[in-house]
């Protein structure tokens, strides 16, 4: 997540909303967000039904680390495991337009 927050102005350029994902307690959540500064929301889903619902895969009991673009219209229009480079994620908003 570091990455988002240091890319952070590139995406906000290119009208992007950026949102984590993790299933840690709220509390950690807090914790989290204030020792990295992140300028973006982290989302609580403890119990995995918002990954659920975005089909996103499971190791372990453990949600992969999964990258999605998704539209306004709510459509996924990017999806890929790991942490793909700022660039490649900011080309695929572009080919969105």
């Amino acid at each position: 997540m570091g990455e988002a927050r240091d890319a952070f102005q590139s995406y906000q350029d290119a009208n992007v909303y950026v949102i984590a994902l993790n299933p840690a307690t709220m509390e950690n959540h807090q914790k989290y967000t204030e020792k990295h500064k992140f300028p973006f929301p982290l989302v609580h889903d403890a119990k995995g039904a918002i990954a659920a619902q975005y089909e996103v895969p499971v190791t372990l009991g453990m949600p992969k680390r999964t990258v999605y673009i998704i539209d306004e219209a709510r459509i996924v229009r990017y999806a890929k495991e790991g942490l793909p480079e700022t660039e490649e994620l900011l080309t695929a908003v572009a080919e969105m337009s």
